[in-house]
């Protein structure tokens, strides 16, 4: 895993936890392992990063309801796996 990929992996489990406002980049690059220079030369703020973590989650989901919804006929099928996904 490069560092990149590391600070996304790391970052998504710190702001599910606490949240965009709880999270301070000083005890992000602590909990990742790096400097802040390291974190600033792949994100530019806090809210870049944040950005990045939930346009790949809601990517991850999408890719999900389509797959699950390609083998779906009927709409009250679409509807379950729909739901299904949702709550997995």
């Amino acid at each position: 895993m490069d560092t990149k990929e590391k600070i996304i992996k790391v970052s998504s489990k710190i702001f599910a936890k606490l949240g965009f406002s709880g999270v301070r980049i000083d005890a992000l690059v602590k909990e990742i392992g790096i400097n802040k220079a390291t974190f600033y030369y792949h994100f530019k703020s806090k809210k870049e990063i944040f950005e990045v973590i939930v346009t790949e989650n809601v990517q991850k989901l999408q890719n999900e309801i389509d797959k699950k919804l390609s083998v779906c006929k009927t709409p009250e099928e679409k509807i379950k796996g729909f739901i299904d996904v949702m709550f997995e």
